[in-house]
C-alpha cells in the first residue's frame, strides 16, 4: 500500500514501509488509551501523505518533506 501511494503522488515517497509498521506497533505499544492511540495513527497517517503544493507544481518530480508557508 505504502509503495502504490507513492507511485500515485499521495503518500511521500520516503518513508520506508518497515518505518511505517515500527511506528504503528510503538503506537499500538505506548498506550491502552483508545483516544490517544486515535491521536497518534491520525498524526502518522497525516505525516504520510505527501505535499498537495509539491504535487501541483512537481507532478513528476519528487515530493517534498519540507513544510510549506
Amino acid at each position: 500500500m505504502i509503495t502504490a501511494g507513492a507511485r500515485a503522488g499521495t503518500l511521500r515517497e520516503d518513508v520506508p514501509a518497515e518505518d511505517v509498521v515500527a511506528t504503528l506497533v510503538g503506537i499500538f505499544l505506548a498506550t491502552d488509551d483508545r483516544a490517544q492511540a486515535g491521536r497518534q495513527l491520525d498524526l502518522l497517517v497525516n505525516g504520510l501523505q505527501a505535499c498537495p503544493v509539491c504535487r501541483q507544481h512537481h507532478p513528476d518530480g519528487p515530493v517534498s518533506t519540507t513544510p510549506h508557508k
